[in-house]
């Protein structure tokens, strides 16, 4: 009797090991190898920054975008280029991969591309409006993420956003008085995600902002 309860009390040993094994191995494999952690809360604080622009526009929160850059940065860790191009301020980013990336997402061509010769997209054109698109870095070993958005809102509050289009009334005639043929109106949208480097030694706010014009006529 006693060496039966001995056999089953190491039966009952080699079976909870092996559960313990079975979940240990299954955690380790499904954990990302360049974790991105995306960033809640980002249009609230931009918002918070707006000043000029505030009956203009107002951000929301893109989680399409957010997901991009998510799995851009899980695909290409951060190199050392990108953690010291931006310590303490906010660095446009030029990397041409993640820029084709966001072309990809807005279904554009690098031939659309207004008013800047290097990776980074200004203006998309499309029917009836345009996007304005730009992608920062920021080492957040230096500004924490709720200072990044900030810093955001507070570039987005610089932008100038003009409510409507003139024309000359009489261009043949060069008569000055103008008229508005356009009414604009703007939508504005914020990702933001924490990118690590391989081995996840160092780390950047990467925080995407999207400003739409629409154009309809008066």
């Amino acid at each position: 009797m006693k060496l039966k309860k001995i056999a089953s009390l190491a039966l009952a040993g080699i079976m909870a090991v092996s559960m313990l094994a079975g979940c240990k191995d299954g955690s380790s494999s499904s954990e990302p190898t360049n974790p991105v952690t995306p960033v809640t809360g980002t249009a609230a604080i931009v918002n918070n920054e707006l000043s000029n622009n505030e009956d203009n526009i107002s951000f929301t929160d893109n989680s399409i975008l957010t997901d991009l850059l998510a799995n851009f940065y899980k695909e290409n860790p951060i190199k050392v280029g990108t953690w010291t191009a931006g310590n303490a301020k906010l660095v446009p980013a030029t990397d041409g991969k993640l820029w084709d990336a966001v072309m990809g997402l807005y279904d554009v061509d690098k031939a659309n591309n207004i008013g800047d010769a290097s990776n980074r997209i200004l203006w998309l054109k499309s029917a009836g409006s345009k996007t304005y698109c730009d992608i920062y870095w920021i080492n957040n070993d230096f500004v924490t993420k709720d200072d990044a958005l900030r810093m955001v809102g507070q570039t987005m509050d610089n932008f100038t956003l003009p409510k409507d289009n003139y024309v000359k009334a009489n261009a043949s005639q060069n008569i000055q008085e103008q008229k508005a043929t356009l009414d604009y109106t703007y939508t504005g949208s914020v990702a933001a995600i924490e990118a690590q480097s391989k081995g996840g030694t160092e780390s950047v706010w990467v925080i995407a902002v999207t400003v739409t014009q629409t154009a309809t006529n008066k």
